[in-house]
Order: structure tokens, then C-alpha cells, then sequence
């Protein structure tokens, strides 16, 4: 099971995730069965991705998932006022605390973004990295409880 539907799969799962450093001295982000969600190779498609986004100063940006930073790195050099980032993970938010400590526009948001997009508000532009995972994200958008948000 690489992703579930519900909110309590979603915890589950997220608590299995982990960063983990290869034999190359690289981090990669991986679940509780050693599969790679993300990896340094993933870099230059999050940028690009990112780049499309066409983020112009001064927006207000929602980003789904930390992972290893790549989006949100890029997103910064946007110059944002506001980037919100939703995440799910322990291992992830650790991460994410320390990365977002320097950065005041910065929002981290601790749970499922099924769980918290009702309450977040609006934005200019919203980044959600599309899984090389067929089906997830509509997986995924099925287990957020508010249909007006779906």
C-alpha cells in the first residue's frame, strides 16, 4: 500500500516517512516500505514545475508537501509574501521547522492538506507536486472531507 484514502491512513502512512542519506551523502525522502518519494534526481523537474508556476513577487503561494525543499527553495526566490506550507510528516516538519526558522513569509501548517485547506484562505498560486504515482492524487483528493474543496 504506497497511499491511503483516509485521514487516519494519511497519518499512518505519514508517520512511516523518513529522510534518509545515501551512500553518496545525499538525502532522500522515503516511506516506511523504502520506496523513494523523493530524491536529488527529482530536482530539476520540481524547479521546472516550480518555474510554470509563473509565482511573481509579492503573491501569496500555497505549497502541498515540504519534501526535501527543492519547491520550496524555488518558490522563495519568487519572493512571495506569503508561502504557506502544508505537511503531514514528522520527519518532514523537522526539517521544514528549521528550513522556514529564517524565512518570515514563511507559514509552515502541521497536518493533511484534506484536513486543513478549508481554513487556509486564498492564494495566487498553489504548487502541488503531481506524484510520478499514478492514481494518487485523485486518491488523495477523495479523502479530503470537504467536497467544495475537492
Amino acid at each position: 500500500r504506497a497511499f491511503a484514502m483516509s485521514q487516519g491512513d494519511l497519518s499512518q502512512w505519514a508517520e512511516g516517512v523518513r529522510v534518509v542519506t545515501t551512500e553518496c551523502g545525499q538525502a532522500e525522502l522515503v516511506d516506511a516500505d523504502g520506496h523513494i518519494l523523493c530524491a536529488n534526481f527529482d530536482r530539476p523537474d520540481v524547479e521546472k514545475a516550480v518555474e510554470e508556476l509563473r509565482i511573481f513577487e509579492g503573491a501569496a503561494v500555497l505549497e502541498i508537501g515540504f519534501g526535501l525543499g527543492f519547491s520550496a527553495s524555488a518558490i522563495q526566490q519568487k519572493k512571495p509574501a506569503s508561502h504557506v506550507i502544508v505537511e503531514c510528516a514528522p520527519a518532514v516538519l523537522t526539517r521544514l521547522r528549521a528550513w522556514s526558522k529564517d524565512r518570515p513569509g514563511v507559514v509552515v501548517v502541521e497536518g493533511t492538506w484534506q484536513a486543513c485547506l478549508p481554513r487556509l484562505g486564498t492564494f495566487d498560486c498553489i504548487f502541488w507536486d503531481a506524484s510520478k504515482a499514478r492514481g494518487m492524487n485523485e486518491r488523495e483528493m477523495r479523502a479530503c472531507e470537504d467536497e467544495a474543496h475537492r
